[in-house]
């Protein structure tokens, strides 16, 4: 999840930043389903806090779920910088919302460059309220707008003007999407509206957020049940006995395999191994973790050797999901 860093709503000395909502509703819909949740923003650390999103009457049950959240709060407070984030290491992204986005994301080259691998990759993105207009300078391959002819929505021009802010926000995001080339609706002022097309999600206001993240949810698990057995990355274990069994189980307990198979291989057949596409022994996989030198991992994608005599210990979960 990309949250904003700017807390400055223009030259008017008040205070912008995310919207709670559009963070929080999200957040437990991805928590709730079992994906691992990374939060990240440009300047890392604490983002700011739209203070009008925390007012008695924004109140939500998610906002309130995160105020007695401890572990989420300290999340929050320590999110990743946008640039040490690697579109490969996720299965999907999502972008809260709040007028923040609209100063910094919108023009923040990592946060562009984001949005476009993940496109690309066919990985699904979703962006709610004023979020959507950080699409303004994704391009394509052949430098059109990434967001030209997709159904798409995004806070409208009615609701910022509601919001008394249409002389104060940079741009108008129901301009911007429209001046791009989007195909941009949008429901009645602050109900929920979302807008799917292909891998892109987009909600249109504060009401929205939950709805577009059940769609995410949904696109998400959807590619994750169509991946093929080629696509899913096999970890193998060499020892043999009960040693490869007690690594099998802690890779398990630990995680880092979830949705991943296992297999075993015995000792004797690991002179067939090509070290060159291979961990040694010692070397760390997946998030720095270290094995006991009697142990060779690997992830590649087909067995080592076709017809060597390996114990499949079958697949470990169904939402391997980061978002």
């Amino acid at each position: 999840m990309v949250l904003t860093s700017h807390s400055e709503l223009g030259n008017t000395g008040k205070k912008i930043g995310f919207w709670l909502e559009e963070f929080a509703a999200p957040y437990y819909v991805f928590v709730d389903a079992g994906a691992e949740v990374t939060l990240a923003s440009p300047s890392g650390g604490l983002p700011p806090l739209d203070p009008k999103s925390d007012e008695s009457s924004s109140q939500t049950e998610a906002t309130k779920r995160f105020k007695l959240d401890a572990k989420a709060q300290r999340m929050l407070g320590a999110t990743v910088k946008l640039a040490d984030i690697q579109n490969e290491a996720f299965d999907a992204v999502f972008y809260p919302g709040g007028h923040g986005p609209l100063w910094d994301l919108a023009e923040d080259r990592n946060s562009i460059a984001l949005i476009k691998s993940t496109l690309k990759a066919g990985k699904p993105l979703a962006l709610v309220c004023h979020a959507p207009g950080v699409l303004r300078h994704a391009k394509a391959a052949d430098g059109s707008p990434m967001v030209r002819g997709k159904r798409i929505t995004g806070f409208s021009d009615s609701e910022e003007e509601a919001a008394g802010l249409t002389e104060v926000v940079p741009f108008l995001v129901e301009d911007e999407l429209k001046q791009l080339g989007g195909i941009y609706a949008k429901g009645p002022d602050w109900t929920p509206f979302v807008e799917a097309d292909g891998n892109l999600i987009t909600g249109q206001n504060p009401a929205s957020p939950a709805d577009a993240a059940h769609a995410e949810l949904r696109m998400l698990i959807g590619n994750l049940e169509n991946r093929s057995t080629e696509d899913v990355p096999q970890f193998y274990l060499v020892g043999g006995g009960i040693a490869s069994l007690a690594a099998a189980a802690f890779l398990i307990r630990d995680g880092d395999v979830k949705g991943h198979n296992i297999e075993i291989i015995e000792e004797s057949e690991r002179g067939s191994l090509d070290a060159s596409e291979n961990a040694t022994d010692g070397d760390s996989m997946r998030g720095g973790r270290m094995f006991e030198s009697k142990y060779l991992c690997t992830t590649r994608r087909s067995r080592p050797r076709p017809n060597s005599a390996c114990s499949a210990m079958g697949t470990v979960s169904t939402l391997p999901s980061s978002v």
